[in-house]
């Protein structure tokens, strides 16, 4: 049996108290862990702001670059039918093609709105609010009316 002096602290009360070896490493590593619970964090924020950016530049290339070329090659191809210089294989080929450019836009446009929506990001800049509309301008929609 151990004997402390009066008043001495036994090593369970130690531990109990804050005090003594037992203490400072369970405090250490309780530090540890958050300390590696916060780089975590930091790291899928990383992850979530670089998926968010990704979307944005995708969104904004579909947005300049690869809805107007598709616009363009469905009037071509509208044209080209018409007059009779491409035969319907071609033309629907071309149309679907264009048609499966605006599907990727709209998927790319869901993705960026739902990283978006993770970050609480509220502010629209004026490409954002162009973009909202370009479905009422559609290609697609504008050719179809044409040939009724």
């Amino acid at each position: 049996m151990e004997h402390r002096r009066r008043g001495e602290r036994s090593p369970v009360q130690k531990v109990l108290s804050g005090t003594g070896e037992g203490a400072r490493i369970e405090r250490d590593m309780a530090t540890a862990d958050f300390e590696a619970a916060q780089i975590a964090l930091r790291a899928t924020e990383n992850s979530l702001m670089a998926q968010y950016q990704k979307w944005k530049r995708l969104l904004m290339y579909y947005h300049q670059t690869a809805l107007p070329t598709a616009r363009e090659q469905q009037k071509g191809a509208a044209a080209a039918h018409r007059l009779g210089a491409t035969d319907y294989i071609g033309f629907i080929q071309t149309m679907g093609d264009a048609v499966q450019t605006e599907l990727d836009y709209w998927t790319a446009y869901n993705s960026y709105f739902k990283h978006k929506s993770i970050y609480n990001i509220s502010t629209y800049d004026d490409n954002e609010k162009e973009s909202m509309l370009i479905y009422r301008r559609s290609p697609a929609r504008s050719i179809m009316r044409h040939k009724e």
